[in-house]
């Protein structure tokens, strides 16, 4: 609900908010008031794309290793099985990557 009134009064008073933008000292006030957050978004995005990148990196070595075995000629019985012990996937997630 602040955010909402936030917006209104913001939109109301946009003259205003322009000029307090192009105030100097408004400006660092602003932004030190605002630095923690904006510490906290940066350490949680980079968190999120290193965490997604993990995950992907993984995805592909599962897929390469797959693509290997088969290329071995194992079955893949034993390929699930040895990608279930290998990265600790449950029996849905193997078959996924059987299928593709």
């Amino acid at each position: 609900m602040a955010d909402s009134i936030l917006e209104v009064s913001i939109g109301a008073n946009r003259h205003i908010v322009d000029e307090l933008m192009g105030d100097d000292i408004m400006f660092e006030t602003l932004m030190e008031i605002m630095e923690p957050k904006i510490t906290e978004i940066r350490k949680r995005d980079k968190e999120e794309y290193l965490q997604e990148g993990i995950q992907k990196g993984m995805r592909e070595g599962i897929r390469g290793a797959v693509e290997m075995l088969r290329n071995l000629q194992y079955q893949d019985t034993e390929i699930k099985s040895e990608i279930i012990k290998q990265y600790g996937l449950t029996e849905d997630e193997a078959d996924r990557y059987l299928r593709v």
